[in-house]
């Protein structure tokens, strides 16, 4: 729901001659602007996929549970959402795969169950029992933060980079950080490309 941030970010992405976007959930939640931003992402024809504020704006999950700023955005959101916009949340798939590359909001294991992956360790059971129907790379969102992970057999390794070099001979999850509400104590919007 943060315009400004989303037309910061694709005047970037233009600039550098980017051909394809992908959207990695959460177009709603605490921005001002949530229907315009829709719009203006549901405009770049991107791969999208659902993330759990799209999620509980169109119905798809409870947020019931959330606890009370989250539940008042997100009820909020749901006003200002037009028909148009509530069909392409209410349509968006958990996750896509599209060659070697998978996209999904939070972990790809079960994503519509909008795991966080923060750590090595937490990554671990998160995606124990799911290596072997990892994408070779996954790009998620979800934490709001920027960091990637390196799995080859069991073992998961951190990433804090700003610039992964992804081999063949292991899986990556690249987290792009957020457009319109970063985590990590850094104000400036974050975008990723590949």
């Amino acid at each position: 729901g943060n315009i400004e941030a989303l037309d910061v970010v694709l005047d970037f992405l233009k600039d550098e001659g980017v051909d394809r976007y992908a959207f990695l959930g959460d177009a709603v939640g605490y921005g001002a602007n949530p229907d315009e931003v829709c719009t203006k992402i549901r405009e770049l024809e991107p791969v999208a996929v659902m993330g759990n504020h799209d999620a509980a704006v169109c119905g798809r999950m409870s947020y019931e549970d959330y606890y009370d700023a989250a539940r008042h955005a997100l009820s909020w959101c749901k006003e200002r959402i037009s028909p148009e916009n509530m069909q392409w949340l209410k349509d968006m798939p958990y996750k896509v795969r599209e060659g070697h590359v998978e996209f999904c909001h939070g972990a790809p294991v079960m994503p519509q169950a909008f795991d966080y992956l923060f750590s090595a360790d937490q990554a671990m059971g998160v995606l124990r029992g799911g290596f072997d129907s990892l994408a070779p790379v996954t790009f998620i969102g979800h934490s709001h933060l920027t960091i990637s992970f390196r799995i080859s057999g069991s073992s998961v390794e951190p990433i804090i980079e700003k610039q992964v070099e992804c081999d063949e001979q292991a899986n990556f999850i690249i987290t792009d950080g957020s457009v319109g509400q970063p985590r990590d104590r850094d104000p400036r919007a974050c975008c990723g490309i590949y």
